[in-house]
């Protein structure tokens, strides 16, 4: 379900409500050909690395996503070439 339809809808019960929270320490990303990404949670130990959570979801409901995080931390990332634009010009007017 995408956010756009997850805001429509009316309030369902949520049926697990014996997942687990755990902290992550990293993450394992893949695209897929379909439009789909692949997303895998991790924790680290001493020993191991264990997997918290493995999912696929879809680009769009993926960019959902992101803009939420990036709501709740107050940070919205710049594009790497967009980001060397901004500094090539900034070098160009140091220079003059």
């Amino acid at each position: 379900m995408s956010g756009e339809e997850n805001k429509t809808k009316k309030h369902r019960e949520l049926i697990n409500s014996q997942t687990p929270t755990s902290f992550t320490d990293g993450y394992s990303v893949a695209g897929r050909g379909d439009g789909a990404v692949f997303l895998s949670l991790l924790s680290s130990s001493p020993e191991q690395v264990f997997e918290n959570h493995r999912t696929i979801i879809m680009k769009e409901d993926l960019k959902d996503l992101i803009d939420t995080l990036c709501q709740c931390i107050d940070y919205y990332p710049i594009k790497k070439t967009i980001l060397k634009e901004i500094r090539e010009k900034k070098q160009v007017a140091d220079k003059s």
